[in-house]
């Protein structure tokens, strides 16, 4: 595919066009990706419906503008999101609402055009305000999200694939089974539960997709399952477990707080496991950290290093052995959790008490953006982006990230919008 994105500034009170813009794009991965469904889609009972939702390209996988004020790495492999970049403004369907960074689509002038589509969105003098400097295609329903941290807008970055066309849930999970899953990794997957002080590590082998017939769905047998002594008491409260991918292990811990000097400190427990051989590598004592104690927040580890937040929105970042190597402001987000997305740490956090769930990532130059609604990723060894797989705490599912690139338009000089211009982007995309 080829496309040319045109981007159209003019004064509000005159309508004089004040700068034109014209920009050749890259095509990324992406929806070679999309259109190569993994084994666990294409031999599900439900496949036959997954592709509703991507034919004809221009109605949904292709309908969703991202305003970038970086420029995005032109690297086709490269194609997700995440917490990369700075972004000004997204636009998919029309919308008539109040969402500063969200435009709307102009369906009089869009349309079909020889070998290709023609897409138009519109942005008021109040929207995308900032230097744009790159804009890419993406998904419509990614392109709808606005800022779904300020605006509280439904805007998954999750979704099952059928979803795309607009019907009723009807993903089936691919595995069913008792505990947490956390982990796949050459076709197993790994669950945890605990009770008391044990850990139990549940194993399951999945079909070899190649032996299954074409009404044949995708089962998991279980292959082991181990229990574990803990050194440490496992409670609902104070009791927490991560899969740290940097290290390949399953940590728990538990917290409490220890005083000193008039000032509470988080005091805290860890046991590392190798969940592929289910050994417990360490098991320590109580160790007393220099991060400031908040006593209904979660930790985390990732990369060796644990996690703790506090009452006033900061996150410790500590060595194992309690000492703090630096502190991360959240500002007016609060932190309610963790996630690993795509590899990289990212904490699930609110912009108010009543505001969306947003990841934040704190190694990335960008502010919350996208919605994490209640399914966490697993890490795997077989999936192939943008899909995933995820789980709902019981069951595993593979869905579709929603904010890919499927196309990079670097501008050669940034374009500056200020709230007396409105802008116009036309992108015209054609079959080669």
């Amino acid at each position: 595919m080829h496309g040319k994105a045109t981007l159209i500034l003019t004064d509000k009170d005159t309508g004089r066009v004040v700068e034109r813009i014209e920009e050749h794009n890259m095509v990324t991965n992406a929806l070679s990706g999309i259109f190569k469904l993994p084994n666990e889609m294409a031999f599900n009972q439900e496949s036959r419906r997954n592709f509703n939702g991507f034919l004809p390209m221009y109605k949904n996988v292709l309908k969703g503008l991202i305003l970038f004020g970086d420029n995005v790495p032109e690297n086709a492999s490269d194609f997700l999101l995440g917490g990369k970049y700075s972004v000004l403004g997204t636009a998919g369907d029309e919308y008539s609402g109040s969402d500063a960074m969200r435009g709307t689509f102009n369906s009089n002038q869009s349309c079909e055009i020889e070998n290709g589509y023609r897409f138009v969105w519109d942005f008021a003098p109040e929207k995308a305000l900032g230097t744009i400097k790159a804009l890419s295609l993406t998904n419509r329903v990614f392109g709808n999200c606005g800022n779904p941290a300020l605006a509280g807008a439904d805007s998954p970055f999750l979704m099952h694939p059928t979803d795309l066309s607009g019907s009723s849930n009807t993903s089936v999970p691919i595995l069913s089974g008792a505990g947490n899953f956390f982990l796949e990794k050459d076709r197993r997957f790994y669950s945890y539960s605990a009770s008391g002080s044990t850990l139990t590590i549940r194993k399951y082998r999945m079909s070899d997709p190649l032996a299954l017939k074409i009404c044949d769905t995708v089962t998991g047998v279980l292959e082991s399952e181990t229990a574990i002594k803990m050194g440490l008491p496992i409670t609902t409260t104070t009791s927490r477990f991560s899969y740290d991918p940097i290290t390949e292990r399953l940590y728990a811990t538990y917290h409490t707080s220890a005083t000193v000097n008039g000032v509470q400190y988080y005091k805290f427990r860890y046991a590392k496991i190798n969940p592929l051989t289910c050994e417990k590598e360490a098991d320590t004592d109580y160790i007393t950290s220099s991060a400031p104690y908040n006593s209904t927040a979660y930790c985390a580890v990732y990369g060796g290093k644990i996690y703790f937040p506090d009452s006033s929105a900061r996150l410790s970042v500590c060595s194992l052995d309690g000492a703090l190597e630096r502190t991360i402001d959240f500002g007016a987000y609060s932190i309610t959790n963790f996630d690993c997305v795509d590899g990289k740490l990212a904490v699930n956090c609110k912009y108010s008490s009543t505001g969306r769930s947003c990841l934040y990532f704190p190694d990335e130059p960008s502010t919350a953006l996208i919605d994490v609604s209640s399914f966490k990723p697993i890490h795997s060894s077989i999936m192939s982006r943008p899909y995933f797989l995820v789980t709902d705490g019981s069951k595993v599912y593979v869905m579709l990230r929603t904010d890919y690139l499927a196309t990079i338009n670097n501008l050669a000089a940034p374009l500056e919008k200020t709230d007396q211009h409105a802008l116009q982007v036309r992108y015209e995309i054609t079959n080669e």
